[in-house]
């Protein structure tokens, strides 16, 4: 701090990375109103997955991981927040036991933190794959986090989709599958 403080009485121009918090307003800033911040932008990339359905609906996602050795097949989906338990939904640790995950896609519902760890949960309990569904305040925001299982995160629409589709069949199949990297022709938004 004291050489923050010292620098521009020797002309040492200094700067700060803008802390972003959300895309909301008044989110990017610094704590030192004296100091230029400085913002950057990110390449608009996505790592695109499907998530098919048994009845043949295709749900986009992202994805990041995806073993050598993966083969899609349509295997058995399950919900374990299906019995309303917000643990469960989350797929906490504790929650997921090895008779009702094992070799199955696995809808978890995001929290907007320790996402990769869901993955490890489910991993750790037999789950195949796991879906993971966007919360009602990421809308259609979809992260590629590295899982440690093939994780395909959909949008809130479509996580409410399949959750219904879920109730509705009881007994459905999918699979989650890496649709390859995508780049825009046009440049997004950046900073200059």
């Amino acid at each position: 701090m004291a050489g923050r403080v010292r620098a521009p009485g020797r002309h040492v121009w200094q700067s700060c990375a803008a802390g972003n918090f959300s895309p909301a307003k008044s989110t990017l800033g610094n704590e030192a109103p004296w100091m230029p911040t400085v913002g950057a932008s990110t390449l608009d990339r996505e790592i695109r997955s499907a998530t098919k359905l048994g009845n043949g609906k295709i749900y986009r996602g992202q994805l990041l991981f995806q073993p050598g050795n993966f083969q899609p097949a349509l295997v058995p989906l399950v919900y374990p927040g299906s019995n309303g338990d917000y643990l469960s939904t989350i797929c906490s640790d504790g929650q997921l036991t090895v008779d009702a995950v094992s070799g199955k896609v696995v809808l978890c519902e995001a929290t907007g933190r320790d996402e990769v760890e869901k993955g490890e949960i489910v991993l750790r309990a037999g789950g195949m794959a796991m879906i993971l569904m966007s919360t009602g305040a990421q809308d259609y925001d979809t992260i590629a986090d590295a899982h440690v299982l093939l994780t395909s995160q959909v949008s809130f629409l479509d996580g409410t989709k399949i959750k219904g589709l879920y109730k509705l069949h009881r007994a459905p199949h999918g699979y989650n599958s890496l649709q390859g990297h995508s780049v825009p022709r046009r440049r997004g938004p950046h900073g200059g």
